[in-house]
């Protein structure tokens, strides 16, 4: 998101440029991808690591020329005259969240995790039928208004328990041939994040991902 009076039309406007972000996120990999696109490196932007809640205010301000954020700070930068430049999808990068238990307590507690996925499983069939209810709680949850969640929640896709372990799906729990997965997402967020002396130790993601339950769940369902 950059300010209309910044200068900046492409990536390679931030030459220069005062940009925000928050060390060790998604914005981080994002902007340093978007920079290598570009053919910048991260001296020649005045990248400014600062607490994702300043960013609007400094934004208004005009302390800075721009940011790389989420939401709902990018459609609150939006609201007071900011422009996409960019998006995290139009770099090839892949975010997500994910439901993360300690391996200990799953295999403890099977019926736990049968629970917990058959209640993601309604959430989403709720969803799809009606989604006004996720909108409003959205709207509630972010201090924005329903416009605007309404914005978020079209632009950041849901996915049903099948396309989480679907092989072809680009965050598959489970991926087949060719297809990296969630794993493979984890696996580029972690390595930079060790390029970046942010974590101490390698991940190893496929060991972090498993799709079993979900399938497993599926299975029983049918």
């Amino acid at each position: 998101m950059v300010r209309p009076d910044s200068g900046i039309a492409t990536i390679k406007d931030l030459k220069g440029k005062k940009i925000a972000y928050l060390r060790g996120t998604s914005a981080h990999i994002g902007l340093i991808t978007a920079a290598a696109k570009a053919g910048l490196v991260p001296d020649d932007i005045r990248m400014i690591t600062m607490d994702i809640s300043n960013m609007v205010p400094a934004f208004s301000a005009k302390d800075i020329d721009g940011a790389y954020a989420w939401e709902p700070w990018i459609s609150k930068m939006e609201a007071v005259g900011g422009k996409v430049v960019t998006r995290t999808a139009d770099l090839g990068l892949n975010t997500s969240d994910h439901w993360v238990v300690r391996e200990k307590w799953a295999k403890a507690n099977p019926e736990g995790m049968r629970r917990l996925i058959r209640v993601v499983d309604l959430a989403y069939e709720a969803f799809k039928r009606d989604p006004s209810t996720a909108i409003r709680a959205t709207a509630e949850n972010l201090g924005v208004s329903e416009a605007v969640a309404k914005h978020i929640v079209e632009i950041n896709p849901t996915l049903s328990l099948q396309q989480n372990v679907d092989p072809t799906a680009r965050l598959s729990l489970t991926p087949g041939a060719g297809n990296a997965g969630a794993a493979g997402m984890i696996q580029q967020v972690a390595d930079f994040l060790l390029a970046q002396d942010i974590f101490k130790n390698k991940v190893d993601a496929k060991s972090a991902v498993d799709g079993t339950w979900v399938g497993e769940y599926l299975k029983a369902r049918r």
